[in-house]
């Protein structure tokens, strides 16, 4: 094995007298506003419409099905289940 000899010159030049440059700060994430359930009377209509459009997609998905279309359906109800515990419960 050789060993290489290095002079002052060939290092590179370290500078510690400049400071560090900082990090901007991390931007805060602000919280989404859920929005606000309707007004009683048309929240439990609405209620009673998502719980039905549940039902029936949930019917469909029993019945059997032909993929895709079980894709679309389970994200629909998904949709409507979101909606129902969003605004309902």
């Amino acid at each position: 094995d050789k060993a290489v000899s290095l002079q002052q010159r060939h290092l590179p030049r370290l500078n510690f007298e400049q400071p560090m440059p900082q990090m901007a700060p991390l931007k805060t994430r602000r919280k989404r506003a859920h929005p606000r359930p309707a007004a009683k009377a048309d929240s439990r209509k609405d209620c009673d419409r998502y719980r039905s459009a549940i039902s029936k997609l949930e019917y469909s998905l029993r019945q059997g099905y032909v993929e895709p279309a079980g894709t679309r359906m389970r994200e629909r109800k998904r949709h409507w289940s979101t909606l129902l515990y969003r605004h309902c419960y």
